[in-house]
């Protein structure tokens, strides 16, 4: 059985979830307490090995803020009697909180856990997290680092500071009183932290959380951020979520971080403005055009705004005393990640989850193309396959192939119909650009589904030297065209299709619904961006057009690399071809996500097929 020297409240929350790998990661046991501790456990083992930490040194055990003694059993209490270091970084944190309910958890809960560490006889120090505006207003000072005591806040300050701030912020400002009040009666070891807004990992921009800035990116992304409320001076401070954990594991260790309290954040964040025009400019898509006063924000209806009442309380051109955090942390080596940098890497991030709906795609990132911002997932140098999607869909319907292709795969947003940006020309000049972009020796297998499939074969046909066969998924050109409904003129078809869900996609093509897979919910999020639904449609009546799908069934008969067609017998080919053709029993028009491993073994024989052909070819030389 480990001995547990470390506790951590909140271990399954943004800071925790990082702060738990790091703990480990420098040999010390943790014991994250958290609600349904049993059924967490597996998963936040996995976590902390997936984030180079030691599974080994963590115990998860079951407990909750709200209750007396974390509502620890008797044997699990025991356990923790030789803990040294403490971490509150739990709390309830949403906008629209009862004020009770809020207090109760933030105030009350943070409170107890004080008075319950402070029994350990070997309490070294309790760090408690709260948050950067949360130290200015009301207590005043602490520019030198020290956490001053104050007297509590009567219960009708902080009804006033909830009318005016929100319940959130008047429970975690009554906290940060309280328990400095309460550490100064009592000698509890506090170290007080108040970090900025905490973004997602500086390497690789994951996060697990949105609330806050991130809802802000998502307006953006949708095409609903106009306008930003404040002034070009706002600063909404950032740190990156593994910066932060590396400081709150550092700082227990040096006796003169002891009794005082450090603003967590990057100086170098620039003002609110910029930081959204490096977002919009990164994920490719328009910043905002004007920046309002909060008070005209305040006056207008939420319904037009889309701006949570409370948010405003953030937007401000304070700054905060950082010095004591700057100078510790250059002391103790810990990483100064550039603002920018952990700014692009989250948004990109954020996008390529779906804002937090299924995991990102390995090596996603946007590029340049043919005038798109381009989402690119996989190998972009020399991929052994290149997988393009179809109509509605994007990138994430190819995940389960490009697994099973085991990796070296490229898959790519079409612009402006996935979640890349439009592009100045067209289509078939995207790809090839896209083509030219690799290296001339990859020589990939081009993978295509239904509008993909005649990328691929226009791509192979202008490029046949850069390509080593096609995989073509439900070529549309040589199917069944679509429904008169959605090739008809005018405002309807997009009206419907635009409000489509990703159940309604997932049952019309015929796939499971129960759950839903990630592939529809991804292609319905994007049909609601503002344009999306637009360009779809715009593109469906162009493909649907007979000139244009006879011009790609010669295409296909031309080229003179090797061609593989797969389809579903419920969506079968209605024009002849002299290709080879796999038909998958039970399969619709997504082939590709019903019964990806068809797909995958069929590129495979193809990769398979290049293999040998080059190693003749060095035989006969």
């Amino acid at each position: 059985m480990v001995t547990v020297d470390t506790l951590v409240v909140g271990g399954t929350g943004q800071i925790g979830r990082w702060l738990l790998p790091e703990l480990t990661r420098r040999g010390r046991s943790v014991a994250a307490v958290v609600r349904d501790g049993a059924a967490r456990e597996a998963e936040l083992r996995g976590w902390v090995a997936d984030h180079g930490g030691v599974p080994e040194l963590l115990v998860v055990l079951t407990g909750d803020l709200e209750r007396p003694g974390l509502g620890l059993t008797a044997a699990d209490d025991q356990r923790l009697l030789a803990i040294r270091d403490v971490y509150n970084v739990g709390g309830l944190f949403a906008f629209g909180l009862p004020l009770d309910r809020a207090l109760g958890v933030n105030l009350a809960g943070t409170l107890d856990l004080a008075g319950w560490a402070a029994g350990r006889p070997d309490l070294r120090r309790f760090v408690h997290v709260s948050g950067y505006r949360v130290g200015r207003t009301p207590t005043p000072g602490a520019g030198d680092g020290r956490a001053e005591a104050f007297d509590p806040l009567a219960e009708a300050t902080i009804r006033q500071l909830a009318g005016r701030r929100g319940a959130y912020e008047a429970s975690k400002i009554a906290a940060d009183v309280a328990l400095r009040a309460h550490a100064g009666r009592t000698g509890l070891p506090l170290t007080i932290v108040n970090p900025a807004g905490v973004l997602g990992d500086s390497r690789t921009g994951e996060t697990v959380q949105r609330i806050g800035l991130g809802d802000l990116v998502h307006e953006l992304w949708i095409g609903r951020l106009t306008a930003l409320a404040g002034s070009p001076r706002t600063f909404v401070p950032i740190i990156a979520a593994d910066v932060l954990a590396a400081f709150l594991a550092e700082l227990v260790e040096h006796e003169e971080t002891l009794g005082r309290a450090y603003w967590a954040l990057d100086p170098d964040t620039p003002p609110l403005p910029e930081l959204i025009a490096e977002v919009a400019g990164t994920i490719g898509v328009r910043p905002p055009r004007r920046v309002l006063p909060v008070g005209v924000v305040r006056r207008l209806p939420r319904a037009l705004t889309h701006a949570e009442p409370e948010s405003l309380s953030f937007v401000s051109e304070d700054r905060y005393p950082v010095e004591p955090y700057q100078e510790f942390a250059r002391r103790a080596g810990l990483p100064e990640p550039a603002a920018t940098e952990v700014i692009r890497r989250w948004s990109i991030h954020l996008v390529a989850t779906g804002f937090g709906t299924h995991p990102a795609a390995t090596g996603s990132a946007f590029v340049d193309i043919a005038g798109s911002r381009t989402l690119v997932s996989g190998e972009l140098h020399r991929p052994r396959a290149v997988l393009l999607h179809g109509l509605p869909l994007d990138g994430e319907s190819w995940r389960a192939t490009a697994e099973l292709l085991g990796g070296r795969c490229l898959v790519a947003d079409l612009p402006g119909l996935g979640r890349s940006s439009p592009t100045g020309g067209t289509l078939e000049e995207w790809v090839v650009a896209l083509l030219d972009r690799l290296d001339p020796a990859a020589r990939p297998v081009l993978v295509g589904h239904s509008l993909g499939a005649a990328l691929a074969v226009h791509a192979a046909a202008s490029r046949p030297d850069r390509v080593a066969g096609v995989v073509l998924v439900a070529p549309y050109f040589l199917q069944r065209r679509p429904p008169w409904i959605l090739r008809a003129p005018g405002r309807l078809p997009a009206l419907l299709v635009g409000r489509a869900t990703g159940p309604a996609l997932a049952e019309r093509a015929g796939a499971p619904t129960d759950p839903v897979p990630a592939s529809y919910e991804s292609a319905a999020a994007n049909l609601n961006r503002r344009g999306t639904t637009r360009r779809v449609m715009a593109t469906l009546r162009r493909i649907s057009e007979p000139g244009a799908r006879r011009q790609l069934a010669v295409l296909l008969d031309e080229l003179t690399v090797p061609v593989r067609l797969v389809v579903g017998d419920r969506d079968p080919l209605v024009r002849p071809t002299t290709r080879q053709v796999r038909v998958i029993s039970g399969a619709g028009h997504d082939a590709h996500v019903s019964h990806p491993q068809v797909v995958a073994e069929t590129a495979r024989r193809l990769l398979g097929e290049r293999a040998s052909r080059a190693a003749g070819a060095e035989l006969d030389a």
